[in-house]
């Protein structure tokens, strides 16, 4: 009894953590500095004013109210640098007088949402996320809807940021349930819960308005459902698989390499009827990637695909012409943290470091190929995974010429890559599994408070800068810097507490630094026939 009280704990406190590290940079980046969640809102508007899809009515982006935002509140690095637009950025926006900065902010509070959609009146060549399947701005047209009555245009923004923080953070109890279904010990489920919150390279791709944030716990629950049918063969788990993929596939185009990945696994296990079942039940999400055929010419419906006009022929062809270094080096520090639209780096050594980690449990997996069979379907999920994304680097290298992968869209698969890291280690140093585990939560929470606090906010408030070569200047701490980064970073959110971002971030921190000190100094012991 005591050890389930202490799994549940564990999980209670996993969550909470992930919610306090999300929620604080929720909070505390910029509205609209995440990628495209300028077109995500957009999408989101379209749907709660018009009761509509985009992509079936031809919806007008962008409506008068993002325009107005984007005339007044700066943006980042990347969107500013864009031809199509000329709002400023946040250099610009801190360079100007007070009272200029005193009148945009003024506009921007003061930016309420039409009753009615209005498309903008300056017809801005503007990206949309029409093609994107319609689930996830279904479930939050509700609350723009709600939130858009009472409140204005910033509040709704975040709180449609938190209703996707909230969305996002039941990826923990699929990751809990998935480390249960692999792992024996308590400790083993620990420390991937812990691995899953400290990775810096989830939050960007779920503290945003976005349908990552749904995508990623419905990833999470489909790989749960097809491991526990595989290790039980109860039907509840096949329902689960079934269920996560059709809600998937509704989600994000992403989903088709993941069902693409599960039915292999299935058939390799001889499964063939539960193979069928998935599939079967999966043609239901299938009429938007046909709606999509019809509108653009291609399946995904993505823009670099219309636009690139290739064929498979040309996609293989392209994988010769790849820049296959730095295909590897963007996916890899765009995984591990990206700094938003505003493209802020940090050092290429930290990504090394944290990616030397992961790379030396691949290696373990390999010393014990007994062992890799316990993760099989795991690993197979993720090669296929890794074969979608492939495609799309091959789209926009027709497209564009440029060689890379956007390594943020691995964010579904962290909890996968936390299993086999761990699995990993034990194969490689057997019984010392949890001291290079817990050096490497120690750099993972290290890169995170780094990028956050030294990093992220004072460039967003205005205390660094980019230079001309699009480097960002360098940040020297002072402890005055953190009261102004809360006031200026707050200003639109009077009832905001300036204390509470820096206690949840004190929350995420204390998580991290009690799971790795346990993993350091607990005392050995055994974990044989430890159950949850």
């Amino acid at each position: 009894m005591n050890k389930i009280l202490s799994g549940r704990r564990s999980l209670l406190l996993a969550w909470g953590a992930f919610l306090s590290g999300a929620t604080f940079l929720a909070i505390m980046t910029p509205v609209g500095e995440g990628f495209d969640e300028l077109p995500h809102l957009g999408y989101i508007q379209y749907v709660g004013q018009l009761n509509s899809l985009p992509l079936l009515t031809h919806g007008k982006y962008p409506s008068q109210e993002l325009e107005s935002f984007l005339i007044n509140h700066p943006v980042g690095w990347s969107v500013h640098r864009d031809p199509r637009f000329t709002a400023k950025s946040y250099e610009q926006y801190w360079a100007s007088t007070p009272p200029s900065r005193a009148v945009a902010d003024m506009a921007v509070k003061n930016l309420h949402f039409n009753g009615n959609y209005v498309a903008s009146a300056a017809h801005l060549t503007y990206p949309d996320e029409s093609h994107q399947p319609p689930l996830y701005y279904l479930l939050a047209a509700p609350v723009f809807a709600i939130a858009s009555r009472y409140s204005s245009f910033v509040q709704t923004f975040e709180v449609l940021r938190l209703w996707s923080v909230l969305i996002a953070s039941f990826i923990i109890p699929a990751a809990f349930v998935l480390a249960k279904s692999v792992f024996k010990s308590h400790a083993e489920r620990e420390i991937t819960l812990a691995l899953i919150v400290l990775f810096p390279g989830l939050y960007p791709a779920i503290a945003r308005i976005s349908n990552d944030a749904l995508a990623a716990p419905l990833a999470c629950w489909a790989l749960v459902g097809v491991v526990r049918f595989l290790k039980t063969e109860q039907s509840l788990y096949l329902y689960i698989l079934a269920l996560s993929m059709l809600g998937g596939l509704w989600t994000k185009s992403f989903f088709v390499p993941i069902l693409l990945g599960v039915v292999l696994v299935l058939l390799a296990y001889g499964k063939i009827r539960p193979a069928c079942t998935v599939l079967l039940v999966s043609i239901a999400g299938f009429p938007w990637y046909v709606l999509n055929i019809l509108h653009s010419g291609s399946l995904t419906g993505l823009p670099e695909a219309v636009l690139a006009k290739s064929s498979i022929i040309s996609s293989v062809a392209a994988l010769a012409e790849l820049d296959w270094d730095n295909v590897w080096r963007v996916a890899r520090s765009s995984h591990i943290w990206i700094g938003n639209s505003s493209l802020l780096l940090v050092r290429t050594w930290m990504y090394q470091l944290i990616a030397a980690f992961f790379l030396l449990g691949i290696l373990g997996l390999f010393c014990r190929p007994r062992m890799m069979l316990r993760f099989l379907p795991l690993i197979v999920s993720y090669i296929v995974f890794c074969a979608g994304l492939l495609y799309y680097t091959t789209q926009v290298f027709q497209l564009t010429g440029s060689s890379y992968a956007n390594g943020w869209y691995l964010a579904s698969f962290i909890p996968v890559e936390a299993v086999l890291f761990i699995g990993g280690m034990q194969g490689l140093v057997g019984k010392h599994w949890k001291w290079p585990t817990a050096t490497c939560a120690l750099f993972l929470l290290a890169l995170f408070i780094y990028t956050a606090a030294f990093v992220e906010l004072p460039y967003y408030s205005g205390l660094t800068a980019h230079t001309v070569s699009g480097s960002v200047t360098a940040y020297h701490p002072s402890v005055g810097d953190f009261p102004i980064m809360s006031t200026r970073l707050l200003r639109f959110y009077p009832n905001v507490p300036e204390f509470l971002p820096w206690l949840l971030l004190s929350f995420f921190a204390a998580f991290g630094i009690w799971n790795i000190f346990r993993l350091f100094w607990e005392r050995r012991q055994s974990d044989a026939g430890e159950t949850v």
